[in-house]
């Protein structure tokens, strides 16, 4: 089985993308996975020639592992105090005395 996809650009011209696949359900999710990361791959250069940046810097690089960095931190804070980032605060028990 073959999975598909075509991305367009602005300027009307379009880049296909072709991945082989096994006709199974393990492998239509593992073909699908293959062509997402190809065609992140070439959005994300893409995307990185419109901001006129060719490349991270050295210095870029380890800014950009640094704010990851804090925020992980920022994640633990609220995880410990029973909130979560990620949705509504952990539910309390009463205690009855």
């Amino acid at each position: 089985m073959e999975l598909s996809a075509e991305l367009s650009n602005r300027d009307g011209s379009s880049r296909p993308f072709q991945v082989r696949c096994e006709r199974t359900l393990k492998g239509l999710a593992n073909g699908l996975e293959q062509l997402k990361g190809e065609v992140s791959a070439v959005l994300t250069e893409l995307v990185l020639q419109e901001k006129g940046e060719g490349a991270l810097a050295a210095g870029d690089q380890e800014s950009a592992g640094e704010e990851e960095d804090e925020e992980d931190t920022d994640e633990k804070d609220f995880s410990e105090n029973g909130i979560s980032s990620n949705g509504p605060p952990t539910k309390r028990n009463k205690i009855q005395d």
